[in-house]
């Protein structure tokens, strides 16, 4: 038995402001028992700071879409515990960890409230599957948005209906 914590997503470190990343979307697969109970959890300078809201995953409901709201509003700090990714408490400032995200973690945690990292919770046994993990808005969409905005911009000339 053991809680869920699924780490070591690809891409996931770095700057999170500079590629403009409100969220994160992916697929879950829910076991036919387990009821899933996820947030996001980042590490950075920060400190530990958590989704507030945890995602529910209803048991045995197959592949499900689902996102996390990773806006400043729905990020609450949580206190430093004995986490191997722990760093301590940070500078206590979130926008310290988003531009400088130097672990992300999957957490099946269930208080009201996200627990202290290296606290256990609840231990349940099961079976998660992850899939098509993607940052919202996806920065590359973002920029090919706006260059192609710009574009139709600097296109755009007015046209003068007279007589000449």
């Amino acid at each position: 038995m053991a809680r869920r914590i699924i780490t070591g997503f690809p891409d996931s470190q770095g700057d999170y402001l500079a590629a403009g990343v409100s969220g994160i979307e992916l697929d879950i697969l829910a076991d036919p028992v387990l009821v899933g109970s996820m947030r996001i959890f980042l590490y950075g300078p920060g400190g530990a700071w958590s989704t507030l809201n945890p995602v529910m995953v209803p048991a045995g409901s197959g592949w499900g879409h689902f996102t996390f709201d990773l806006t400043a509003g729905e990020l609450v700090s949580v206190p430093p515990g004995s986490s191997p990714q722990d760093l301590g408490p940070g500078t206590g400032v979130l926008t310290d960890t988003l531009a400088s995200v130097q672990t992300f973690l999957l957490r099946h945690n269930t208080p009201p409230t996200p627990s202290p990292t290296g606290s256990h919770d609840d231990h349940v046994t099961g079976s998660l599957g992850f899939d098509n993990i993607t940052a919202v808005p996806e920065p590359s969409i973002a920029l090919l948005c706006g260059l192609a905005a710009g574009s139709l911009l600097l296109r755009y000339r007015p046209v003068r209906h007279g007589i000449r």
